[in-house]
């Protein structure tokens, strides 16, 4: 497989399994829609874009995954890790992150000759029978344009997204959020998440971040902050459905 200049964004568990490069002689495979995909339907902890954090916040805890030094921005989904127990709506289209949205199509990531990256992953979903990625005129369909704006709507805000998280590593702003929790004696838990700092919101460095990244940090960090009050709303989805269900609408 030839690898990609800049690779995916990587989460854990990761969203993306074994990509390759889109090109033309593709035209003929057929794109489903989000929640055909097992991996979609069960994504636990999914990338994300500042720009969206607002939206998400309706949904799921906004936060950021640690691996060492390196953050990344992410929509928590649901407390267990084999992506059961979501709570109802999350695999709505008005609910899923640009991501899952765009997947197949790999975000975060683009071939050297600039091609598209995507997913080798086939649907699940029988009754969905798909439609080709392009017309026999060969351009792309409805179905990939929808998909490939949402991959260049998280593609576009990424550097700022990813510039911002660097900064409040940087500036020592974030703090582990450890989430485990017993539920019918069972121990469950997410790691490795990290939030804001309670008291570095009225800190100089919180100021500093502000007046670097402007208006739109002010949003991204309402927006987080907000979105934490939903992981009551996870705690309950995985309290009330057994393991290995999920919640869907």
């Amino acid at each position: 497989m030839q690898m990609p200049a800049t690779a995916p964004v990587k989460t854990q568990p990761p969203l993306y399994d074994n990509v390759r490069a889109f090109n033309r002689s593709d035209g003929d495979m057929r794109i489903f829609s989000p929640v055909s995909y097992a991996r979609v339907r069960n994504a636990q902890i999914v990338p994300a874009v500042h720009t969206e954090a607002l939206s998400l916040a309706h949904w799921y805890p906004v936060c950021w995954q640690r691996d060492g030094e390196a953050a990344t921005l992410v929509a928590l989904r649901t407390l267990r890790n084999d992506g059961s127990c979501q709570p109802a709506g999350s695999n709505s289209l008005v609910a899923m992150p640009l991501a899952l949205r765009a997947y197949p199509f790999v975000v975060g990531a683009e071939q050297p000759e600039g091609n598209d990256l995507i997913e080798t992953d086939i649907s699940d979903e029988p009754s969905d029978i798909g439609a080709p990625m392009m017309t026999v005129g060969g351009t792309a369909s409805a179905g990939s344009l929808l998909k490939l704006r949402a991959k260049a709507a998280f593609d576009e805000a990424l550097p700022l997204t990813q510039a911002m998280t660097d900064a409040l590593v940087t500036g020592d702003l974030l703090e582990p959020w450890p989430l485990d929790f017993d539920i019918g004696g069972e121990k469950i838990g997410v790691v490795s998440l990290s939030v804001i700092k309670a008291h570095a919101i009225s800190s100089p460095g919180m100021f500093q971040f502000i007046e670097r990244f402007g208006p739109a940090a002010a949003v991204f960090l309402g927006a987080h902050r907000i979105s934490l009050f939903r992981a009551g709303i996870l705690f309950q989805a995985a309290n009330s459905k057994q393991p290995g269900q999920s919640q869907l609408s």
